[in-house]
């Protein structure tokens, strides 16, 4: 598995239903009152307080089924964070998220960003920021907050960024998170004032537990080309 998102779930109120501009559901439903929804999409079983359509979610945990492709594609909300699995014990939501960037001469800062899709949302504190490219400082600030959450660097020493071996600094560099977060900006910072065009790298980053196997290199790499492993997800953890 890959990076973790935790999904805390609020008490339910006390008071009725409500599932008006906020959608969703505000108090714990019966089973006769679930019995007309939806509880599949595509490969994909869920129940609640996961849902799609009107009295079928708890607030903040609204499904979408995409019909548009030959394969149905489940989304959390309205947001394009594709829904690969859920755990039902632990309701766990795997989808995968990282970010490629293409550095070029004559710019030397280049961010990347990620926000909850919903309030509740947080990326898990047992994950950690892997970025993998050559002759970079990394620094991570809390969405909201702009707190740091931790900094590292990579340093290739005039050699091509390595594809496999430990992330360590050669080539890749990785920031654990301190705590859960609603999300994150990070700050990437060239020290090649020398590059040329045709000097221009790809800069591959991805969250993911730290004990997962991505700490490889040639893990990362593989998520670069888009060919991600059975074990390389990311989960939306719902605490009950």
């Amino acid at each position: 598995m890959s990076f973790v998102l935790m999904l805390m779930a609020a008490s339910p109120q006390a008071s009725a239903a409500v599932s008006g501009a906020a959608r969703g559901i505000l108090q714990i439903p019966s089973g006769n009152s679930l019995a007309h929804c939806i509880t599949g999409c595509g490969d994909i079983d869920f129940s609640y307080p996961f849902g799609i359509g009107p009295g079928c979610f708890r607030q903040g945990f609204e499904l979408t089924c995409d019909h548009s492709t030959k394969h149905p594609k489940l989304y959390l909300g309205s947001s394009t964070i594709q829904v690969i699995d859920i755990d039902s014990n632990d309701i766990d939501v795997f989808t995968p998220i990282f970010f490629n960037l293409t550095t070029s001469p004559g710019t030397n800062t280049y961010d990347m960003s990620w926000e909850a899709p919903g309030k509740g949302i947080t990326i898990a504190s047992y994950n950690t920021l892997y970025v993998a490219g050559c002759d970079f400082d990394v620094t991570m600030f809390e969405y909201g907050t702009g707190e740091i959450v931790g900094s590292c660097m990579s340093r290739c020493a005039g050699k091509k960024v390595l594809t496999e071996g430990p992330c360590n600094g050669r080539g890749c560099c990785l920031i654990q998170l301190p705590r859960n977060l609603p999300g994150f900006h990070a700050k990437l910072v060239s020290t090649n004032t020398t590059a040329t065009q045709s000097e221009m790298t790809m800069v591959t980053a991805l969250i993911q537990p730290l004990y997962s196997q991505v700490g490889q290199m040639q893990a990362i790499f593989m998520a670069q080309r888009l060919v991600l492993p059975s074990w390389t997800k990311q989960a939306v953890k719902v605490h009950k």
